[in-house]
């Protein structure tokens, strides 16, 4: 809105108050996405740290890649797009709908029953069969990462384009 930072909330109009209240929420809920997308993979099994003996949790990732039949899941391709998620980047969400476009419907079934029976053994979702889990999960993701991709090509456009779109909606 180009206030100055010492600008007199006083001599604040509605119409001042409003923007600055729509801004607030369109940057909430971008990070919200993005918040949630990394939440999805946190409740996945964890990767093993370098130097610990492979266990479960490296068979889960193993058997997801196979299922799946893409190698955008596997933990090494994943390491550095989830830290750049965590500064608000939207690189993960595009890997993940990336992959999920690689997949047929024998690999998406296939990596659902994976990611369910991962989120089974990270916590206690009551007798949900795995595959049902983790095709809920999957879409949850989808959905997530599309919306993350969204905001964040939308994020460019400055108080020229709001002016726009605003000029276009008065004319209606």
């Amino acid at each position: 809105m180009n206030l100055p930072v010492d600008y007199p909330a006083e001599k604040l109009t509605v119409e001042q108050i409003a923007q600055v209240a729509a801004l607030s929420a369109a940057l909430n809920a971008r990070y919200a996405d993005q918040g949630h997308l990394l939440d999805l993979m946190a409740g996945l099994p964890a990767p093993e740290a370098d130097g610990q003996e492979s266990g479960d949790r490296e068979e889960f990732w193993f058997r997801l890649f196979h299922a799946s039949g893409t190698a955008m899941l596997l933990p090494a391709n994943l390491k550095g797009l989830l830290l750049y998620a965590l500064r608000g980047e939207a690189g993960l969400a595009g890997q993940w709908l990336g992959a999920l476009q690689e997949m047929d419907q024998a690999q998406r079934k296939a990596a659902a029953e994976v990611i369910g029976e991962g989120l089974l053994a990270e916590a206690d979702f009551r007798g949900d069969p795995p595959g049902q889990l983790g095709e809920l999960w999957l879409r949850d993701v989808e959905a997530t990462a599309w919306r993350v991709l969204y905001a964040d090509r939308r994020a460019d456009r400055g108080p020229a384009d709001r002016e726009a779109f605003r000029d276009m909606w008065r004319a209606v």
